[in-house]
């Protein structure tokens, strides 16, 4: 039978076994993923919430169809439920000659008359599951059979085919009471998960919210179904509460987190807090760590307009430390004119200039020539390596430092007077960043450099028990971030 025909007939035998009225019935069906035929006598266990009480079915025949199981509220049977809105309900299900399968369903139950028999509007959900043969294997690990995955086009030798840290199992069937594939999660393309919560005054503005997504979504980074870009899921959820200060910062911010995080998420969301300032200084923000999986914005401080952009970039960037990246790529050396990302401070608050329009928020998505700042070409102005032509990165501003001024440049590919004196001409030595001393500042391609594990605390990696190895901590690491004193 075809599965749309056998899934019609079983939104008709719900509704129809069940009570009428305002009743919520919640059934499935459990059928052989090798041939898609229907099992009798399969126990299905269903938990509303971890240490609810288990509900058990066994899948029989129901009205002429087979494999079928139901709970009708209003018939003496159970109300089927996750208990907190972003949580989902456990149902594990096994018969004899077949392995077990544990799965996560956010129960959200339709109201429909089309189906039923007595012309009233009922409630329903209705799931499908798939069990397979005992002799089957799981070559990766991963919760989905190697048959399976050969269905789903993930790779049945590697547990995470996307590479965003997140197993493909729990992408496909949930994990620990969180249905990922409800929330949008896809095996087959790069996901990234964030709660946000935010203090009085700070709720985040919504089109800036949408322009880190659509950079993200923008983003030169391919997928095994053949698209490019990575998902960014945002959740913006609670409303906490104003604290002037958190201080000191993160035991503040783990007080508030505790009180509004649902730990059931914690191996598979980012963390962020909208605050106002930490620790009576006026940074923009925090990462916990370079590769985390918590972070602030925090433009409150005098001196902080709390702007759209400044919002967008300030999100984009200190994510950008949880996803790995420094200041300088993969260095903390600020300000590079050759370093065009969010994560440069000189373009962390207004985006990149592109063809003369500003606010384009974007991690460096090519990698440039290294700047040697005892030897600077003025005429040959910024080279590219990789990922962009000559032409295309003339399309780029950029900004140089001196101890003498900042000056913007309309064109980064040439003719840049990095000494500021009025005329391009040879090769200089100066520093153009404005730290006041002469190195070599190199670039990356940011995009290509992302860690998606949160240090460890995030999917693949909290399986693995976290880092393999400790990370490499460099100078500035802990540093507070951009300063109106910076500016």
């Amino acid at each position: 039978m075809a599965l749309s025909m056998y899934k019609r007939m079983m939104h008709s035998l719900i509704t129809a076994t069940c009570g009428i009225g305002m009743s919520a019935c919640f059934g499935g069906f459990v059928v052989d993923g090798t041939n898609n035929q229907a099992l009798n006598n399969a126990t299905v266990d269903v938990q509303n919430c971890d240490g609810c009480p288990v509900e058990s079915f066994v899948t029989k025949k129901n009205e002429g169809i087979k494999g079928t199981f139901i709970a009708d509220p209003y018939d003496g049977g159970v109300y089927i439920h996750q208990q907190h809105g972003d949580e989902a309900i456990q149902i594990s299900t096994r018969k004899a000659g077949y392995h077990n399968r544990t799965m996560y369903k956010h129960v959200s139950y339709s109201r429909d008359r089309r189906w039923s028999h007595d012309g009233k509007k009922k409630m329903y959900d209705n799931i499908r599951i798939e069990l397979y043969p005992s002799n089957l294997v799981d070559s990766d690990g991963d919760g989905l059979y190697d048959l399976e995955e050969a269905d789903l086009g993930t790779d049945p030798f590697n547990s995470d085919t996307d590479g965003d840290a997140l197993p493909d199992g729990w992408e496909v069937h949930g994990h620990d009471f969180i249905d990922l594939k409800e929330l949008g999660a896809d095996p087959l393309r790069k996901d990234i998960f964030v709660e946000i919560d935010y203090m009085t005054g700070f709720e985040p503005d919504a089109g800036a919210l949408d322009d880190v997504v659509d950079a993200f979504a923008n983003a030169p980074v391919s997928n095994p179904d053949g698209s490019t870009g990575i998902t960014l899921h945002l959740d913006v959820d609670d409303h906490v509460g104003l604290d002037p200060d958190l201080n000191p910062v993160w035991v503040d911010f783990d007080t508030i987190k505790n009180a509004n995080f649902n730990q059931k998420r914690a191996a598979i969301f980012h963390y962020c807090l909208f605050a106002s300032q930490y620790d009576g200084g006026g940074s923009s923000g925090r990462s916990r760590g370079i590769g985390g999986s918590d972070f602030l914005v925090t433009l409150g401080a005098p001196g902080w307009a709390n702007t759209p952009a400044q919002q967008a970039g300030t999100f984009m960037h200190e994510l950008g430390h949880n996803l790995g990246l420094r200041h300088g790529g993969g260095d903390n050396v600020h300000r590079k004119p050759n370093y065009l990302s969010v994560m440069n401070y000189n373009f962390q608050l207004g985006g990149l200039t592109i063809g003369g329009t500003a606010n384009n928020f974007d991690y460096s998505r090519f990698e440039l020539q290294s700047l040697d700042e005892n030897s600077l070409n003025e005429s040959a102005g910024l080279n590219p390596v990789s990922g962009i032509t000559e032409a295309g990165l003339g399309n780029y501003a950029t900004q140089v430092r001196t101890s003498v001024s900042t000056s913007n440049v309309a064109d980064a590919s040439s003719n840049i007077d990095f000494n500021q004196n009025g005329s391009v001409s040879g090769t200089v030595a100066t520093d153009v960043n404005g730290d006041g001393a002469r190195s070599v500042l190199t670039t990356q391609n940011d995009w290509d450099n992302l860690i998606y594990d949160g240090g460890g605390v995030l999917g693949a990696g909290l399986i693995d028990g976290g880092l393999l190895a400790l990370p490499i901590v460099l100078d500035g690491d802990h540093d507070d971030c951009l300063s109106p004193e910076d500016l």
